[in-house]
């Protein structure tokens, strides 16, 4: 006979197993997977002359903040940083400089870049933060 100090557990309470929250890292993969598909959509419009280096941020944003089920801003930072490393790579790689197309020159000399690809790599840095730490879900 069971002591009535000691509770037994009821059917409800031993069918619920722990489940893991799968959001982050649905979130980490889905702000890599934007990035990269930025990365290629900015060089497919390239391509028929439309410059779109906003792109990689706002889709690496975007990926990465759809899956999670709360705010967190430290995702929101590590889009914006996969961004901002996608977008410096991805203008390097399709628009290198005349004069020496390394990436270390390319990289010593961002601020020579025009004012309107500066602007829009600023704007998806934004998108990527913004959009990449989620919003919380009803």
């Amino acid at each position: 006979m069971a002591s009535p100090n000691i509770k037994s557990p009821s059917v409800e309470e031993s069918a619920i197993e722990p489940t893991m929250d799968w959001s982050l890292p649905l979130a980490v993969a889905g702000t890599l997977a934007g990035a990269a598909l930025g990365a290629l959509a900015f060089w497919g419009l390239l391509k028929y002359g439309f410059y779109a280096i906003m792109l990689p941020g706002l889709l690496a944003g975007l990926g990465g903040g759809y899956p999670l089920k709360r705010r967190v801003i430290a995702l929101g930072i590590f889009a914006a940083v996969v961004s901002l490393v996608t977008m410096v790579l991805a203008e390097w790689w399709n628009r290198p400089f005349v004069k020496d197309e390394s990436l270390t020159f390319f990289l010593k000399h961002l601020d020579q870049l025009n004012r309107g690809a500066i602007l829009m790599m600023v704007l998806g840095v934004a998108a990527a933060f913004w959009f990449g730490m989620g919003r919380e879900k009803p």
